[in-house]
This record gives C-alpha cells, structure tokens and sequence, in this order.
C-alpha cells in the first residue's frame, strides 16, 4: 500500500465515531502461566527418530488496566517450538473508547481468520490446519506465528436484536513479530464478523501487502471466509483461505488455497471428542501438489485449561510417498 494516510485517518475516525466512557475497574495486574507438553510418534518413511518427547511452550503472561480505558497485555515464551528459543511474543496496549470501539497498537496477532485467533492453550487439535499454518501464519515480507507490530482498530455494530458485527482494521509493517520494517510498504489485514445469536458466526478475512523473496518482489494478497456453529456440546467450525503472489512480467502469478472443517463434541462432562478434515494445495500450477489430512481427536479436560488429549492424523501428500501418519498426545496446564 503505497499511500497510508487515508488508511490511518480511517482508522482514527472509526475509533473515535461514537463518545468514550469510563466504568471502574480493577487496575491491579493478572499473571498467567501455561506450559504444553507432547509426545510424537511420525510414521514418516525415513522418519528418524520416529518417537519424540517435545516440550512444546512455556508461556508467561501478564495483563491488567492502567486506567479503566487503557489495558495491556504481555506474552513471552520461554521455549517457543518454532525458534527452539526464548521469544517475546506479544505485547500491546489498548485504549477502550466505550463499550463499541477500540484501539489497540503493539506485537499482536492479525484480524486474519478464525482459528488464527484462537489462543495457543484453547485450540482443539495438536497441529494447525494445513492451510492456516502455510498461509496465515505468514502473511508479509518474513511473517510467522500469526502475529506482526502495528496499529488495529475495531468497532462493533448491534445490527438488530440478536445480531452484531465487528469489524477489525489493522496496518502492520509485515515484517513478521520481533523485526523491523524492510520496506517503505505498509500491510494491511482486516476482518468482518456477524455474530447471529449465540449459536453461529460468519466471517470475511483480507490481507493485502508486499513479500520479499531473495531476488524479487512481489504483491501479496489472501483472502479468507470462516463459519462456526455452536450448540449445547457440539461445536462445528470451517475455513477457506486463498493467496495470491502476483510477479508482474518477471513470473507467473502463484496461487494457493485449503480449507479446514471440524466437529467437537463434549459428550459427557470433561470428556472431548472430535474430527478434522484439512487440505491445502501449495500451487495451483502444479499437479498433485496437495497435502490432505484427516485427524480424530479424544481428550478429557481437568479444568478448562488443563488437558491431555491424544490426535490421530492420516495424511496424505500427492508431492511425496514419505508422508505417512502421525499420533500426538498433549498435555497441557495452566493457571
């Protein structure tokens, strides 16, 4: 986006479109910490080795309110799997101007999605959906781990009785978290979401910026819808996402598009069950280059932040016959 100005007076004007207010509220800062262990058996050809204890993330978390309009929050890993290292991963503050509108700027995750939001120590199944992993996680220039340092505002609209919307804008460098800026281009990402009742969501996800290859450049652009229903126990959420790397003259444009569909249930009280069908095609120049899986899920909660679950996966890669299925149990705590 080469002219930022009227993004970033957009962005003011939505924020401060309705009369900020004050309520009073406890100021005093909230400390968490999750840790998340597995245990990995890759059937993989010329997996080596193919059993693995992995200490996935030891997370410590700090939030709370400056003022009653003003909170922040603050996340470090202290073993990110990713990096194989300590890394901060978010900070941010963000200034409530009533009930409706918001403003937050900072490291934070991108309005792109729906399961890109969901928090590390919530999320149903061991792995991400193909598609989230290899197109959401990695929007701009050097992105990852969903997140990247800029300015968001959203606004929420009660539509009629039952019904809402919320809108999210936000313009980031694209330089992915912990890195500066490598080009005068700003990225941008928002998401629109309806909120019907209690029981069912709808979104509309859009990223437009630049990637940095090696030797070219090239404009980047995804696009996302997401659906999600939920009632009593039962929860069933969907995806489809779709990016485009357009080259100009120098390349062929390249195109990439999966989705995701799951159900969860909670039969009884504690006890969870579930399964996954994801699928991505890494190039649709390509033939054959689509990797397929199906994941069945069981896991019994202590809390609803503790757990041990156990994912079956049977995968399917058309661009390698290596590609074999794979068995995760996860133990997760968290207070």
């Amino acid at each position: 986006m080469k002219n930022m100005l009227p993004v970033m007076l957009l962005i003011v004007m939505l924020a401060f479109s309705a009369n900020a207010q004050t309520s009073v509220l406890n100021t005093a800062p909230q400390f968490g910490i999750w840790n998340m262990s597995n245990f990995v058996f890759d059937n993989s050809v010329d997996k080596t080795p193919n059993t693995e204890f992995r200490f996935s993330s030891l997370r410590f978390i700090v939030t709370g309110n400056a003022t009653p309009e003003v909170s922040y929050h603050v996340a470090a890993d202290f073993n990110d799997e990713s990096n194989k290292k300590s890394i901060f991963k978010q900070g941010w503050i963000m200034y409530n101007v009533n009930d409706l509108v918001q403003l937050r700027i900072g490291q934070f995750k991108y309005p792109f999605g729906k399961e890109t939001y969901t928090s590390l120590i919530y999320q149903k199944f061991a792995n991400p959906s193909y598609v989230l992993g290899n197109i959401a996680a990695k929007l701009g220039n050097d992105g990852g781990s969903y997140r990247d340092i800029g300015i968001e505002a959203s606004r929420k609209l009660i539509l009629t009785e039952g019904i809402s919307a919320e809108l999210k804008a936000m313009v980031m460098n694209g330089s992915g978290p912990n890195s500066p800026d490598k080009n005068n281009q700003k990225d941008f990402v928002s998401h629109l979401g309806f909120q019907f009742k209690d029981f069912a969501q709808l979104g509309f996800s859009h990223y437009t910026g630049k990637a940095n290859f090696v030797t070219i450049t090239s404009d980047e652009a995804a696009y996302g819808t997401d659906i999600a229903f939920n009632y009593n126990s039962l929860t069933l959420q969907a995806e489809y996402i779709k990016s485009v790397y357009k080259y100009d003259s120098i390349k062929p444009d390249e195109i990439s598009s999966g989705f995701y569909f799951y159900g969860v249930w909670m039969p009884k009280e504690k006890i969870e069950v579930g399964v996954r069908l994801d699928s991505y095609d890494r190039s649709k120049a390509i033939a054959e280059d689509t990797i397929s899986r199906l994941t069945l899920l069981a896991g019994y909660y202590f809390t609803n932040k503790s757990k041990i679950t156990f994912n079956y996966e049977f995968r399917n890669d058309e661009s390698s016959y290596k590609v074999k299925d794979m068995a995760v149990v996860v133990f997760q705590t968290a207070i």
